[in-house]
């Protein structure tokens, strides 16, 4: 970050601080309302949106939603986020809020992390071993949390290391976006939504490439386009396949502001489309198959009964520079490939690998059973 980066980053906080303690900084504490504050949306989406349309009636609800890294701050988003945590009696967030260590946390509020991913797969937060920051400052708002959720009963402490908070403030409830995955229902809209949209996705088989970014900071995220030729990619494979282009959010932000990006929307004769906008649950439900690689992703695909495929060209790079909390071979559960040569045989197989399919769930995904946005309403709204 350079000096100006700084220079208004210092200012955000000092404008926090002052709002907070006008709002009455935890004195004024409304055990009724509840807050739901995000930075790094313009809207309520996944565990958020579905904590929210389950928040018993009695309760006052709040909500803050504003993508930091497209739109810039103004004073009264500042000061709408500083009344919310000064005065609302549970809060609940997806993601990192920066101005969280700058307040207290009196008796009788809670503060609830509903992290975005489910599993235990990248290191972050405190959990990442000296050195591995790559320069990236982890926030001491992590230790505020009064609660968290995770996946699956055995990567609790992952999760308590992360936030650098005691394990039984981490509750295995299930990650309540995942419930969707459980309701026929909710698949078949979602299916349509998607095929309304893209119409030319009819009658094709579905591959779904949503890896993650490299880089480690949000402003630097980026991907290496020379390991994909999309183009050589979808004639190899032959008529019948399509292509659809998910971008983790923070490179797609990058690309709206202009960061450089060789592949075009569509190509004429072929279907490959980027579909960065879409809601990724959708693009799973709808997809035939999905190439990944570090991304949260794989845990929420396991629940598709779907083939996936780990395009890891850069395995042991990534796992020197980032650190996974478990060796790379507990998280796959499908075939993996380094280049393009081998992602097309790889498509081509289809693998399931069952036997692995169930280890995973075990181990990384057994309280997702349709009913996670439930539990976190009767743990965390009675």
């Amino acid at each position: 970050m350079g000096i100006s980066g700084k220079i208004r980053t210092a200012s955000r906080v000092l404008k926090f601080i002052s709002e907070y303690k006008r709002a009455g900084a935890g004195s004024k504490i409304d055990p009724d309302a509840v807050f739901f504050v995000t930075d790094v949306s313009d809207t309520l989406t996944g565990n958020l949106k579905c904590v929210y349309d389950l928040t018993p009636a009695r309760f006052t609800k709040h909500v803050y939603a504003k993508n930091k890294h497209i739109h810039a701050q103004t004073d009264e988003d500042i000061r709408l986020i500083a009344r919310g945590l000064a005065c609302c009696g549970r809060v609940f967030l997806e993601d990192v809020l920066d101005f969280t260590e700058f307040m207290n946390v009196p008796e009788g509020q809670q503060i609830i992390q509903l992290w975005h991913g489910c599993g235990a797969y990248k290191q972050f937060g405190f959990a990442r071993p000296d050195g591995q920051t790559g320069g990236v400052r982890v926030s001491k708002g992590h230790r505020k949390y009064t609660g968290a959720i995770v996946s699956a009963e055995e990567i609790r402490q992952c999760y308590a290391d992360a936030y650098d908070i005691p394990l039984e403030r981490v509750h295995a409830t299930g990650i309540p976006r995942t419930d969707v995955f459980f309701d026929e229902a909710c698949r078949e809209q979602a299916a349509e939504r998607i095929l309304r949209k893209f119409p030319q996705l009819e009658g094709r088989k579905k591959i779904l490439f949503a890896p993650t970014y490299r880089g480690t900071r949000i402003a630097d995220a980026t991907y290496d386009f020379s390991r994909l030729d999309p183009e050589q990619f979808i004639r190899q494979l032959g008529e019948g396949y399509t292509l659809m282009l998910k971008w983790h959010p923070a490179m797609a932000g990058n690309l709206k502001k202009g960061a450089p990006y060789p592949y075009e929307k569509s190509v004429d004769g072929l279907c490959i489309i980027d579909v960065s906008e879409e809601d990724i649950n959708d693009l799973m439900m709808v997809s035939d198959m999905m190439i990944t690689d570090y991304s949260s992703a794989i845990f929420e695909y396991l629940l598709t009964g779907k083939p996936i495929i780990y395009y890891v060209y850069d395995r042991e790079e990534y796992a020197d520079t980032r650190g996974l909390f478990y060796s790379f071979e507990d998280y796959v559960y499908g075939e993996t490939a380094v280049d393009q040569d081998e992602l097309i045989r790889a498509v081509k197989k289809e693998n399931l690998m069952a036997d692995r399919r169930e280890v995973f769930r075990s181990r990384f995904m057994s309280a997702c059973d349709g009913h996670a946005g439930e539990r976190v309403c009767e743990r965390f709204l009675r």
